[in-house]
């Protein structure tokens, strides 16, 4: 062993902080994730399609230009997913105030 390796501590690889970082770029999809998961299982078990119904679900509409079975017209999606986002919004500013001193 040389005295350069009992000197200098070994670093460790950047391959170990992948998954780390893997999960970190995970986090602003997790919402989504979340809304898929609960969608499907709410279909599988009642055997209806509430995925239309989800927030993310309507934004997703709103992309769409021409398609007869949009649920709510592409404005009427973008209104929805907006509602949600404001409803979330102020939930957050309430808790905010609650717990700031």
């Amino acid at each position: 062993m040389s005295t350069d390796a009992l000197t200098h501590p070994v670093r460790r690889t950047t391959l170990e902080s992948v998954p780390g970082r893997f999960v970190d770029s995970l986090r602003p999809a997790v919402p989504l994730l979340v809304e898929v998961l609960i969608g499907n299982i709410v279909a599988a078990v009642f055997s209806r399609n509430i995925l239309d119904w989800m927030p993310f679900g309507a934004a997703f509409q709103a992309t769409f230009l021409e398609i007869e079975e949009l649920k709510f017209g592409r404005f009427g999606s973008l209104g929805y997913f907006g509602l949600w986002t404001l409803a979330i919004v102020l939930m957050g500013q309430v808790v905010l105030r609650s717990r700031d001193a």
